[in-house]
C-alpha cells in the first residue's frame, strides 16, 4: 500500500520495508506487525531506533494508528538515552511536561491512494 499526504510518501512494501519522507528525500525503515502493534525500526541520524504504534484499524485500504504522548516519551527516552534527558532539561521551568503528556494521544488514519 502506498499513502500520500501532500508531498510526503508513506509506502509499506512487501518484505517489511517502509519508505517514508518528502518526495525526493525518502528514507527506508523496517516495519513489522506484532499482535496489535506496528513496529517501526531503523537508523535515525546515527541512532538505532525502534518505535511501536498501536493498530486501531487495518484493511486493504485504510490504516489507523494510535500512540499516547506518554508512550511516545517513554520510547524516545529508551532510544535517545542521556540525549533525551539533556533535551528535556532545556524545557523552561514554568512548563510542566508531565501535565502536557498526561492523557494526551494522537491517532492518524492513512487511506490508500487510488
Amino acid at each position: 500500500m502506498q499513502f500520500f499526504m501532500d508531498q510526503v510518501i508513506i509506502e509499506f512494501k512487501e518484505g517489511g520495508v517502509l519508505t517514508l519522507g518528502p518526495t525526493g528525500d525518502t528514507r527506508d525503515f523496517n516495519w513489522k506487525i506484532d499482535g496489535q502493534d506496528l513496529i517501526l525500526s531503523g537508523d535515525l541520524e546515527g541512532i538505532k531506533a525502534e518505535f511501536s504504534l498501536e493498530i486501531k484499524e487495518l484493511s486493504k485500504d485504510k490504516l489507523t494508528l494510535f500512540i499516547s504522548a506518554q508512550s511516545m516519551m517513554d520510547q524516545a527516552k529508551k532510544v535517545m538515552g542521556s540525549e533525551f534527558d539533556e533535551a528535556m532539561s532545556e524545557i523552561p521551568s514554568d512548563v510542566n511536561i508531565n501535565d502536557m503528556v498526561d492523557g494526551t494521544s494522537v491517532a492518524i488514519t492513512l487511506n490508500k491512494k487510488s
